[in-house]
């Protein structure tokens, strides 16, 4: 039996009818609210639309998101591509690590978990971070680290455990 408590918008005073146990709720009974700061322009298939929704996008200067484009290797994925700029507007153009903003020529996007150990090419798998920040990452030698804070250190050790390294502990400088 369906009850007024699963139901929405019917009032008490309405009664619901079951007829062969099909239950029917009468249309006099149920409101509608009209959905709020909702915007009919706003359409991926117009000219407009997109261009309402691109002058939405604030996280991160057109000109500066334009240039980050300019850097990325041909040679990889479309797919990371992508994603790679999605990430670096996600990020508002900062480095995943240091939380330093990112000039577009010193930004590489980077797998969380390699290649090589069956990372994937998704969003999820991906983080921006600067170029001075890849041999702290890399380095199968590095012990200590400096000018990181504890949670930056978190973070690196994050991406260091993905590669199979042992994390930093201590304090190392960033070049």
């Amino acid at each position: 039996m369906i009850s007024k408590k699963k139901t929405t918008g019917i009032r008490d005073c309405k009664k619901i009818y079951r007829i062969m146990d099909i239950h029917m709720l009468p249309i006099t009974g149920v409101h509608h609210k009209s959905p709020m700061n909702f915007s009919q322009e706003i359409c991926n298939y117009t000219e407009k639309g997109r261009k309402k929704i691109h002058n939405n996008q604030r996280a991160v200067e057109s000109s500066k998101l334009k240039a980050f484009q300019m850097f990325l290797n041909e040679d990889d994925t479309i797919e990371f591509r992508n994603n790679v700029v999605s990430k670096f507007v996600a990020q508002y153009g900062k480095c995943y690590i240091t939380g330093n903003e990112l000039e577009p020529e010193n930004a590489v996007g980077i797998r969380i978990k390699p290649k090589e150990r069956n990372g994937t090419d998704d969003y999820s798998n991906i983080v921006i971070v600067s170029k001075a920040v890849i041999p702290l990452i890399e380095d199968k030698n590095a012990d200590y680290c400096s000018n990181l804070s504890e949670k930056q250190k978190v973070k690196l050790n994050r991406l260091r455990r993905a590669r199979k390294l042992k994390p930093v502990k201590g304090t190392c400088k960033l070049a």
